[in-house]
Parts: C-alpha cells; structure tokens; sequence
C-alpha cells in the first residue's frame, strides 16, 4: 500500500460533516454550557463570582465541541489535531479548586457533546448541576463562614468565650499579633436563626475588637 492509498483509506473512512449536523451539534453544546454558566452564577459568592471567567467556560465548551467534530470527521486532522494541542500551554494560576472543577467540567461536556453523545451530555450536566446546587443549599443552612476579628489589645479568650455562646463550632484557622494590632480568622458555623449582620456586631462589646467582618462561604 502507497502513500496515496494511505491517504485515500484515512478520507474513505472520515465522517462528513453537513451544515445542519454541525449546527445541531453547537447548539446542543451551548444548551449544556448554559446549564454551567448558570450553575456556576447561582452557586458562587458575589464577593468571587468573575464573569469574564463563567464566560470562558461557556467558550471553552464551544471550542472542545468543534475539536472533537473536527478529529471525529476526519482520521487525518486527528493526528494532526494530537501534536497541535499538545505544544499549547497555559500559564495563568487557578485562584479557587472550584475553578479547575468548571474548566474540567466544561471541557469534559464538549467532549461528549462533540463525539454526539447527547443523552450521556444532557443526563450529567443536569446531575452535576444539581449536585452543585445541592451543596450550596446546604452550605447556605449550615450558616458556615469565615470570620476575621481585628482590634487592639485583643482578648482571645474573651472572643472565643464569646464565640462559644452564639455559634454552633468554630475553628481558628490563623492569627496575628503584631505592635498594637491583633488579628484572627476562624472558621464559623451559625445557627440559621441568628442573623449575620447581629452576630458580628455582638462581637463588637468584647475587649479590643474594633472590627469584625463576616464573609459566608
């Protein structure tokens, strides 16, 4: 067997790829990208959210789709499409691990969309999207968060007292004690009924607290 007849067998053996497919195909992916962005808007705090990034996701859906009906169409541009990708690297840091979670569930979904598989594409976005919502439902009735206290002359013991009496657990989670200036984080669970606005500002009465942010997780 030549070359040609190589070639002809790799073309004779490719998928052709109509306007109407590829269309079906990149709506059924934007379908399951918009279950993400959505799930990623409603279950990240507002003080974190980045929409530059949730709309990366959505993009990073599209682009894995058109990759894999690109190699699936045609045995030729997959081998290419191997050494091409695999000279690309990405340098930016991931600031949060739920991050890397929405870009391997983003890349993951364009994979299965693109190979077609729209019940297996359809079936686990939904299932991980609930199972995200899930999560954040609970982390929202378990009243958890972080707590930083500053002050001056800060009475540890005093706050943690304190703390002990309003709150379900906490944790500290690090400290700082410099010239004057006195600083701690912990970890917090509230009851639901105990508001977070109230709670923060009780802490306000003890011995050297001047400040006390609370930031719900």
């Amino acid at each position: 067997m030549n070359k040609q007849e190589i070639l002809e067998f790799f073309y004779q053996n490719s998928e052709e790829l109509t306007p109407v497919l590829v269309l079906v195909v990149l709506c059924a992916a934007l379908a399951a990208a918009a279950v993400i962005y959505l799930t990623y808007r409603f279950t990240t705090e507002p003080t974190v959210y980045s929409q530059s990034f949730n709309v990366g996701n959505v993009v990073l859906v599209l682009l894995t789709t058109v990759i894999m009906l690109m190699i699936s169409s045609n045995i030729v541009i997959s081998l290419g499409m191997v050494g091409a990708l695999s000279i690309v690297r990405f340098r930016t840091a991931v600031k949060d691990a739920r991050d890397t979670l929405y870009i391997f569930w983003s890349m993951v979904t364009g994979l299965s969309v693109g190979t077609q598989n729209f019940v297996l594409s359809g079936l686990s976005v939904c299932f991980i999207a609930a199972v995200l919502f899930a999560f954040r439902l609970a982390n929202q009735r378990s009243g958890r968060g972080t707590l930083i206290v500053r002050g001056t002359a800060l009475d540890v013991p005093a706050l943690e007292k304190a703390l002990a009496g309003r709150t379900l657990h906490f944790r500290l989670q690090t400290s700082f004690a410099g010239q004057g200036h006195s600083e701690c984080v912990y970890t917090v669970f509230l009851p639901r009924k105990l508001p977070a606005a109230d709670f923060a500002g009780e802490l306000r009465g003890v011995a050297g607290v001047e400040q006390a942010n609370w930031i719900r997780e």
